[in-house]
C-alpha cells in the first residue's frame, strides 16, 4: 500500500477553475480600484475627474489590447487539462513567477515615497480591465453546464 501523494492534491473541475479564475481576477480588480479611489481623496474639480477618465480609457485599451485574448487563450488552455485538475492550475505555471513579480512591484511602489496621484490612473486601469477581463471566465463557466 503505497502513499500516493495526488490523493491529496485539491483538485476541482475544469468549470470550477474557470469560475475560480473570475473570481480571482474581480477581486484582484477590485483591490486595485479600492487602493486608487483611496488615492482620490483630497483631489477635486478636473484633476478627479481627469484621473478617473485616464482609468476607464486606460482600462479600455488594456481590456482590448490584452486582458480579453489573455482570458480567452487561459480560458482555452483549461478546456484543454483534464477533467479534475488542481486548483492552482488556473494560472500556467510560468505565469506565476510574473504574477509574484508583478505584486512585488505593487507592493515596492505602493510603500515607496513616489507620489501616490501618479498611480491613481494605472491603478485604475489595471483593475477596471481585470473586471471587465472576469466577465470572460464567468460567461465560460455559464456556457461549460
Amino acid at each position: 500500500m503505497a502513499l500516493d501523494i495526488r490523493s491529496y492534491e485539491p483538485a476541482v473541475s475544469r468549470r470550477v477553475l474557470i469560475l475560480i479564475s473570475g473570481i480571482l481576477w474581480n477581486a484582484v480588480g477590485a483591490l486595485l480600484c479600492i487602493y486608487a479611489t483611496g488615492w482620490l481623496a483630497g483631489l477635486t474639480g478636473l484633476t478627479l475627474y481627469i484621473h478617473i477618465f485616464l482609468g476607464a480609457m486606460g482600462a479600455f485599451l488594456i481590456y482590448h489590447f490584452g486582458f480579453e485574448k489573455l482570458a480567452v487563450r487561459n480560458i482555452g488552455r483549461i478546456r484543454e487539462l483534464k477533467p479534475r485538475i488542481c486548483i492552482f492550475a488556473f494560472q500556467a505555471w510560468k505565469s506565476y513567477l510574473m504574477i509574484l513579480i508583478m505584486m512585488a512591484m505593487g507592493i515596492a511602489i505602493r510603500h515607496s515615497h513616489f507620489p501616490k496621484k501618479f498611480l491613481i490612473s494605472p491603478y485604475y486601469a489595471i483593475g477596471m480591465a481585470l473586471m471587465m477581463g472576469s466577465f470572460r471566465y464567468y460567461l465560460a463557466f455559464g456556457r461549460d453546464r
